[in-house]
């Protein structure tokens, strides 16, 4: 049986695009903007979290991250079906969950090589406020995206183990299409038991193209997390 739990942040940067087309009674309203565009890009230190069990060859892990961010730029064109012209500040929150279980083919001292199986949730709260008006459009989506991935992790030193994990999942059905990828690499340093120090590098992207349920608006967009993350914690 192990258990290890760290707790530390994640400071990633988001690029990407989003694309909103609107049906109304006066027609069909597109826009679309980078997210650099409206002030987004910068890193964002957040808070992350991870807690991992089990005994081989089996492992539950447990993850989560939040990005919180408020920029300025500008944009003009359509928002879900509303109009901008000029100066507009960005408001864009994304809290992320995942858990899976991974089921190890090979575990031995020098290290191990697994699956993984499981689910991210994601919560979406993207706003942006015409700064003349004070007007503000916002985009609330709350959705669980289904994985598969693999592991891998080698003991570099007794005291040093780097590992990686890459889940993913691609789906492609009559309402919409998704592709969804989540790949980390860190260093877990264990200078004295039970303290574990860990430090790495995270890249999250997620395309979606397809209706938002409820709503006279389809979206597409491409959503994407790059940063370091770090964290302290406890190995047993």
């Amino acid at each position: 049986m192990h258990a290890n739990a760290f707790a530390g942040g994640y400071a990633p940067a988001l690029s990407g695009r989003l694309k909103t087309t609107s049906t109304t009674a006066s027609g069909t309203l597109t826009g679309e903007f980078d997210l650099e565009q409206v002030g987004q890009g910068a890193p964002s230190l957040s808070p992350a979290a991870e807690i991992r069990l089990g005994t081989a060859p089996l492992e539950l892990a447990f993850s989560g991250f939040q990005y919180a961010e408020t920029g300025d730029g500008s944009f003009n064109g359509f928002y879900l079906g509303e109009a901008f012209d000029g100066a507009v500040q960005s408001d864009f929150e994304v809290r992320g969950l995942r858990g899976t279980v991974g089921v190890d083919l090979l575990n031995g001292p020098a290290g191990r090589l697994g699956v993984l199986v499981g689910a991210h949730y994601f919560e979406m709260d993207l706003r942006l406020t015409d700064v003349s008006s004070g007007a503000t459009t916002a985009l609330n989506e709350k959705f669980p995206v289904p994985v598969l991935g693999v592991r891998a992790d080698i003991q570099v030193f007794p005291a040093l183990r780097i590992g990686g994990e890459l889940t993913g999942m691609s789906v492609d059905v009559d309402d919409y299409d998704a592709t969804f990828y989540d790949a980390q690499v860190a260093a877990h340093w264990n200078p004295i038991d039970p303290l574990e120090a860990i430090i790495g590098y995270r890249a999250t992207s997620l395309d979606f193209k397809g209706p938002i349920p409820d709503s006279p608006h389809d979206l597409d967009a491409t959503l994407e997390f790059t940063g370091p993350f770090f964290g302290v914690g406890l190995t047993f």
